[in-house]
Parts: structure tokens; sequence; C-alpha cells
């Protein structure tokens, strides 16, 4: 089975605001466990901290949210060799 973590997944959002990854997960099999890293306050200070020390995420690489770039993402993991981020744009 295979497992995509999606952060957000639990926050409240409309729909049309975000895929339906509960229904692409299901239909492939796969589990979807949804990630809570923290308030929003948190949130709001890191990325305060980080834009006045003019710090960058270490994104090694970012991909589409279509099912080319997605398969490509998936296939740039198990190469097993990124050292940082690898990110999947869905907006």
């Amino acid at each position: 089975m295979e497992t995509a973590a999606v952060i957000g997944l639990l926050a409240p959002c409309e729909q049309k605001d975000m895929p339906d990854v509960a229904l692409l997960a299901f239909l492939k099999a796969a589990g979807v466990p949804g990630i809570i890293l923290g308030s929003r306050q948190q949130l709001e200070e890191v990325t305060r901290f980080m834009l006045a020390r003019d710090l960058e995420l270490p994104v090694e690489n970012e991909f589409g949210f279509s099912k080319d770039r997605v398969v490509e993402a998936y296939k740039y993991l198990q190469l097993g060799q990124h050292t940082s981020m690898v990110c999947i744009n869905v907006g």
C-alpha cells in the first residue's frame, strides 16, 4: 500500500479549494494520513522569523498537480536520492 502525507487535509476548507484527495486515495487503495503541524499562530511566527532573516525553505524539487507530474514526483522519490523536501503543488 502506498502512503501520501497531505499537509492541511484535516483543516476545514471548501471542497472547491482542494482536490478530493480522500476519494483519489480510496480509488488507488492508498493511505493518506493528515498531518497537524501546529497552530496558525506558530505558522505566522515562523514565517516572520524566516522573512526577517531572509531564509528559504529547503525545497529540492516541486511538481505540479497533474497525473503526469505526480507520477514523476513519486518516481523521483523512489530513487531515494533527495536530500530535502519534494513538493506537489496543488494550488
